[in-house]
């Protein structure tokens, strides 16, 4: 058998490729926000089913962070109808004001958002600006993420391959089990 630390394998992962849990979730309610860069499409598979989010970093005012954020369609066609918007329109990145995301029923797919746009422009502060510098690039961020992907096994062994490597490691054959 082969041991394996599951937490130390994802720590040093995160370390090494500046990915984690770090990311930004929506809650339920408000979630104030300042989109920092362009998004990059970015397609994963869950449970079989292959999704594309667009990915982004923006800041995340409940813990004062730059953090990615896997958009879903629903938000970048909201922040693309406020960019089209005359009093709300950009064209340049980081966004010149903060938006809001409310969220009904997060964390479920029936979840619905509504996108607020902040009522006055407000530049970065200078530690927002250092954070998201350090940070790098959102395009060196999915690399990183793709990278990652690479190095994690695409299955698990299944429960036959699992009992031919127990009985292998034991020495035994089928025959030789007491019933």
């Amino acid at each position: 058998m082969t041991k394996f630390n599951f937490g130390e394998a994802m720590e040093k992962a995160e370390k090494d490729f500046g990915l984690g849990g770090d990311y930004f979730k929506v809650k339920d309610g408000d979630n104030r926000i300042r989109l920092l860069t362009p998004f990059v499409p970015h397609q994963s598979e869950f449970k079989g089913q292959v999704n594309v989010k667009f990915v982004a970093y923006i800041w995340d005012y409940r813990d004062n962070k730059v953090k990615p954020y896997f958009m879903p369609r629903t938000i970048v066609d909201e922040i693309a109808a406020l960019q089209n918007n005359p009093e709300y329109t950009f064209d340049e990145l980081p966004m010149p004001y903060d938006i809001t995301i409310n969220a009904k029923g997060a964390g479920t797919k029936e979840v619905k958002y509504s996108v607020m746009a902040a009522r006055a422009n407000t530049p970065l502060t200078a530690e927002q600006k250092k954070v998201l510098e350090e940070k790098g690039t959102i395009d060196e961020y999915i690399q990183a993420l793709e990278e990652s992907k690479k190095n994690v096994p695409a299955e698990a062994p299944s429960q036959e391959q699992q009992e031919e490597t127990i009985e292998d490691v034991l020495g035994i054959d089928e025959e030789s089990v007491p019933l």
